[in-house]
């Protein structure tokens, strides 16, 4: 068992330009005064009575609105490297650089989980400006992505084993989308021209008795293939061909597995197909995200006493993704030509490179790694292509879903005094 903290631990917990250096000085004077070897020894009662007591001090008060600024600050700068990530794809041609043909939209992420296991059910994109309140109601399969439908859907409404109500959201990052700037007419016309030739190929001879049943023939194919699972297709018995768009796009990007919507195999593999002739993938999808509570403080005990990852043994473990940004795009040639391209920016300090691409980890995951210093501050990017963060979000070796974050728990329980969790938790 760890007695003492050593100056070297500090750094890798809370140095390398993630914390204030406030903040670690305020770890480090708790520490000092309270060493691993003396927490471990403490009742619960005893161990509650001196959190209480730290709670209280003038220094460890001030924790939260110093971190509350500092990410501030740190949301405000990675909105700043979005832009300046955008930019860059326009130089390097993965994005025009006529704006005019760029639709951009700014999304927020949000996840579900289900309260009594601490497990991701379902993701989302949503409004920036709509509350959490507001969008537990309007969680539905048409926003939803990397998510397994019939699981985390029934009747249309978000649930859990127990219900509805042990359902909790959390907002994780946001999400900015680059896709072609089409009018409604354009997007209607690749709809039709994808649902035309699926319906000529599956159909065949008795696409006439198909479409009687129905207005038309768009009609035919969507309510055999979509209706059942996204309800707000059709407005005021009309079909909403923007929303399909999106639904199509989904699919193309494997956001929505097809499997989940079509049990017919031969459909499926039509459908999908006609999809990936006609349906472009956006021009890239940059994501911004600030670690959560939860995150934070494991990912600041595993660093204090260097808990390596599987596939790590070799490396320190550091804290020193507090901040992030990924910057998803078509082909691994974008990935390269973004990160020679992010080299070139003066001032940005970039202190570490990972190419993952080349050398995968042991799960699979890919991707290029590159951390860079802002200011007093340091941001982890993570470059990719839509195929890599797909799996990286669906791949059950690479996700960092719910049954993650408790195998994280026990690796750290292990080795962590329960009362030194404790304190970092509360003191976090």
């Amino acid at each position: 068992m760890k007695k003492r903290f050593s100056q070297r631990d500090y750094q890798r917990a809370l140095g390398d330009v993630v914390f204030n250096k406030e903040v670690i000085g305020i770890f480090g004077e708790i520490f000092s005064e309270y060493p691993p070897e003396i927490l471990a020894r403490m009742s619960q009662e005893t161990l509650e009575l001196l959190i209480s007591k730290l709670l209280q001090r003038d220094n460890v008060k001030n924790i939260r609105p110093i971190l509350e600024e500092e990410i501030k600050d740190g949301e405000r700068t990675l909105e700043q490297i979005a832009h300046r990530t955008f930019s860059r794809l326009q130089e390097s041609r993965t994005v025009p650089k006529d704006k005019k043909r760029v639709y951009y939209k700014r999304y927020q992420e949000v996840w579900a989980y289900c309260n009594t296991f601490n497990t991701i059910i379902a993701k989302g994109l949503f409004s920036p400006s709509l509350p959490l309140e507001q969008i537990k109601s309007g969680f539905i399969p048409e926003n939803t992505f990397y998510t397994e439908l019939s699981q985390a859907f029934s009747n249309g409404k978000l649930m859990c084993e127990h219900g509805d109500k042990d359902v909790r959201l959390e907002r994780v990052a946001s999400a900015y989308v680059y896709r072609d700037s089409a009018t409604d007419e354009e997007l209607t016309r690749k709809v039709k021209k994808v649902m035309q030739k699926t319906a000529n190929r599956y159909y065949g001879n008795s696409i006439k008795s198909e479409v009687a049943r129905y207005k038309s023939m768009e009609d035919a194919v969507i309510n055999n293939i979509l209706y059942h699972t996204f309800s707000s297709l059709r407005s005021e018995d009309e079909i909403n061909y923007t929303k399909v768009y999106k639904i199509f796009e989904a699919i193309m990007r494997e956001n929505i597995e097809i499997g989940q919507l079509i049990a017919d195999p031969e459909l499926n593999s039509i459908l999908e197909e006609e999809i990936e002739n006609t349906i472009p993938l956006p021009y890239a999808v940059i994501r911004t995200r600030v670690k959560q509570k939860e995150r934070k403080s494991l990912k600041l005990i595993q660093a204090l006493y260097n808990i390596r990852s599987p596939g790590q043994k070799e490396l320190e473990k550091k804290f020193k993704d507090l901040y992030g940004l990924r910057a998803v795009v078509p082909t691994i040639d974008d990935v390269l030509k973004l990160v020679n391209s992010l080299r070139s920016i003066v001032e940005w300090e970039i202190i570490e490179e990972e190419d993952l691409i080349t050398h995968p980890r042991p799960s699979g995951y890919k991707a290029y790694h590159t951390i860079v210093r802002i200011g007093e501050t340091s941001y982890e990017l993570q470059i990719m292509t839509h195929q890599m963060d797909r799996d990286a979000e669906k791949d059950p070796n690479q996700k960092h879903d719910g049954s993650y974050i408790e195998k994280t728990k026990k690796a750290i329980n292990k080795v962590v005094p329960w009362q030194v969790m404790r304190l970092v938790e509360r003191v976090i």
